[in-house]
């Protein structure tokens, strides 16, 4: 008597010419999430969050958010688009929407060329961030798309993700920014 795992397995073996690990990477393929970050900071520095809502299918999938104890707005902002690469990055396709023009600016246009110039600006200074960036870098691959959209425009993603990183901000559990 076979279990249904192992139906599964059988059957997109026989689809994909498949077997083990191959045909459980098949499933994963299929995987596509919608996601809104957003980061807060009460003082700039001072304490901060984050907050995200991943879609699936058009319905909220998941929700999260943490403190933090001193931090900048900045780096909640990326911090928040880690969490979620962290945990969806091995999707199919993962679309971030930030109203952050730092975080997506820096991420599709400016990563790049510090990597480039060893973690340094265009005018020789060092990136501010550094830590973040380089762990952005390693998680960022062409299945993520980042996407900009205005804050507080009544789109209920991106203001989910601000209440969650606000409350965060206020609330906890806090956690220490390690970085900063």
């Amino acid at each position: 008597m076979y279990r249904v795992s192992h139906v599964f397995s059988v059957s997109y073996a026989a689809l994909f010419g498949c077997s083990g690990h191959l045909c459980r990477g098949i499933l994963r393929v299929y995987m596509r999430y919608e996601v809104y970050t957003d980061g807060s900071c009460k003082g700039n520095p001072g304490p901060g969050g984050i907050g995200a809502v991943v879609y699936k299918d058009g319905a909220i999938d998941h929700t999260f958010s943490q403190g933090y104890y001193k931090t900048t707005n900045n780096r909640m902002e990326l911090r928040a688009i880690i969490a979620v690469l962290e945990k969806y990055g091995d999707a199919e396709q993962v679309t971030v929407w930030t109203d952050s023009e730092y975080a997506r600016k820096g991420i599709t246009q400016w990563m790049t060329g510090w990597e480039k110039n060893g973690w340094q600006t265009a005018n020789r200074r060092p990136v501010k961030n550094k830590d973040l960036w380089q762990h952005l870098h390693r998680l960022v691959g062409s299945h993520v798309a980042f996407r900009w959209i205005k804050g507080h425009s009544n789109e209920e993603g991106n203001e989910t993700a601000d209440s969650l990183a606000t409350r965060a901000s206020a609330r906890g559990p806090f956690m220490h920014d390690d970085g900063f």
